[in-house]
């Protein structure tokens, strides 16, 4: 063990200033639980006495590449990208890099990690196709590309088998680099076929599509090491749930990342079957806590409900694009309300697909009711989004440059098909009274987890108007808490306010959403102008023509009142966050 060597790397890979998030598992067939570990740390603590005593009692020690909120380690913890990477297993190292990795772990010739370290405000849209790029360039192992992943850390011991120890080089450079910049040389990846759910819409019912669902958020945090313990977990869900045997096979067998499938339905099998005794299986203690069989549930008050939907990671914060804003407001928990608001001209349509784009690419599942314009031209600002042009916006230009817009199309899909496919619009004449809203609402719940109207105010005011938005605002409430899904509802000050400093009680719809919501953003526009933003090096100034402000969030602690400087891009169509503005 050699816990210097561990430190180097770890200070070379978190190049931001940030802490780091461990996780450790049993190295041995065994899988022991207690060896089972999420460890978070600040810069500047040690828990090297911690992870030394784990990985004496076998456990091996990873962390997650990219940085976390430092409250866990799933996709939406993740706020910064740190490094692209690569992990091989019996391939060769290659003789020439297309470019010299900033550090290079091995344990042997052929078992062997690369990292190419990125600017920590990289988007984290760009991390799994440029991740998917770098493994098809050097036939690594094509899996690593989720957000979460984490590594094994040199310095500590490899358990598996005879301990062994992993080998370290470093660039010593303080370079960072964009994607785009570490791709040089890389390969585009070939167009893909969609991967469809494992259950077909024809004919699951509610309950496996919930589970399917479930299982494919929980196949994105699948480590190395720990499969069969996952897909286990998996059998264990869906037959805690009372799904049959066969559509819980079919769904752990689309995660099976390699296992055959008589190893697949074999954990799926010890997930039914009962022991020597007649007791039913020993499910993990994760399972346990997430599950309750459905024929005769055991009764729970809210309380306990809460705490385990917290324990099993079902309750948890959908990420925004800008990570400091949603770090901060922790907005989208299951089952609340968040306004995004501003006047004409604010660019509230564009941040709202550019959300809508950041979910698909991270696999969650989200759907817009587009109000005012439709899918089609929704979808055509994802278009300039996705290409980085937004020339293709306007008319004129494709009519002039009908092959670039072609081009364009092709490079943008499968992705652009896909966010077009979670755009709504209501069929032209039917009229949008809360009851339509309401119906689209219950046909999306159960299998989205963000819901957004584009924007609210479009829908038919009814004669007292305030009770007709009680009304809806209570119903829109009831429909997200069962299904445990958030709601985005975007608006505008009225119109009486729209030149002058807004307060949260002026905005459409007036108090009944001010009061009923959980988090509300204010989204202004103004003239470039030089800010002083607060970062993790200090502060510092930036550039910015957008300012969000953060009337309310009832999730974060402390943040009301709190402004972010942002920047809309004019050629990309994208807002980018500089930085919280410095007091």
């Amino acid at each position: 063990m050699d816990l210097a060597l561990a430190k180097t790397y770890l200070d070379c890979l978190a190049h931001d200033g940030g802490g780091w998030t461990f996780q450790t598992f049993d190295d041995s067939e065994e899988k022991r639980l207690a060896l089972a570990k999420v460890v978070n740390v600040a810069r500047g603590e040690t828990v090297s006495r911690l992870l030394a005593d784990l990985n004496d009692r076998g456990a091996g020690i990873f962390v997650t590449v990219n940085r976390t909120d430092g409250k866990g380690r799933t996709a939406e913890n993740v706020v910064a990208l740190r490094a692209l990477f690569v992990d091989a297993d019996d391939v060769p190292m290659p003789k020439e890099w297309h470019e010299t990795p900033d550090m290079l772990v091995t344990r042997s010739q052929t078992r062997w990690h690369a990292y190419w370290r990125v600017r920590a405000d990289t988007p984290l849209v760009e991390f799994t196709t440029a991740q998917k790029r770098l493994a098809a360039h050097y036939g690594t192992d094509p899996k690593v590309f989720d957000l979460p992943r984490v590594m094994r850390v040199p310095g500590f011991l490899h358990r598996k088998g005879d301990p062994t120890a992993l080998e370290l080089q470093c660039t010593g450079s303080d370079v960072v680099r964009t994607t785009a910049e570490v791709l040089q040389g890389v390969a585009e990846l070939p167009a893909e076929p969609e991967r469809k759910a494992p259950v077909p819409a024809s004919s699951a019912n509610g309950d496996e599509r919930l589970f399917a669902a479930w299982a494919a958020k929980k196949a994105a945090d699948v480590v190395e090491g720990d499969r069969n313990n996952k897909l286990f977990e998996m059998a264990c869900e869906g037959a805690g749930r009372g799904l049959s045997e066969s559509v819980v096979f079919g769904v752990c067998l689309q995660y099976a990342n390699g296992l055959k499938e008589p190893e697949v339905r074999g954990v799926v099998r010890s997930a039914y079957s009962k022991d020597r005794k007649g007791n039913p299986p020993q499910r993990s203690v994760q399972a346990t806590a997430k599950w309750k069989p459905k024929a005769a549930p055991a009764p729970q008050g809210e309380l306990d409900r809460l705490l385990d939907d917290a324990m099993s990671g079902r309750r948890y914060v959908v990420a925004l694009p800008w990570p400091q804003i949603g770090a901060a407001t922790r907005a989208l928990l299951p089952g609340t309300v968040t306004i995004l608001a501003g006047p004409p001209g604010s660019t509230k349509s564009f941040a709202i697909v550019q959300c809508l784009r950041f979910w698909t690419d991270a696999k969650v599942s989200a759907g817009l009711m587009a109000l005012e314009y439709g899918v089609g031209p929704h979808a055509r600002r994802v278009l300039a989004q996705i290409v980085g042009d937004g020339s293709v916006d306007d008319d004129e230009w494709c009519l002039r440059n009908p092959d670039k817009v072609r081009e364009y199309r092709k490079r943008a899909s499968p992705l652009i098909d896909e966010v077009e496919s979670r755009i709504s619009a209501l069929p032209r004449g039917v009229p949008k009274t809360p009851e339509h809203f309401l119906a689209w609402m219950e046909a999306k719940a159960a299998t989205h987890r963000v819901l957004c109207f584009d924007p609210i105010t479009m829908m038919e005011k009814q004669r007292e108007s305030w009770l007709s938005d009680q009304k809806f605002l209570d119903r829109a409430k009831d429909i997200i808490e069962a299904h445990g899904c958030s709601l985005i509802l975007v608006s505008h000050p009225r119109k009486m306010q729209q030149n002058q400093t807004p307060q949260m009680d002026d905005l459409a719809g007036g108090v009944v959403y001010s009061r009923f919501s959980q988090t509300i953003l204010y989204l202004h526009w103004h003239k470039p102008k030089e800010v002083k933003v607060s970062c993790s090096m200090g502060v510092t100034t930036a550039m910015a023509n957008r300012t969000i402000s953060i009337f309310k969030a009832n999730n974060g602690r402390g943040i009301e009142g709190a402004k972010f400087a942002m920047h809309f891009d004019g050629k990309s169509l994208t807002l980018s966050e500089r930085g919280k503005i410095a007091d």
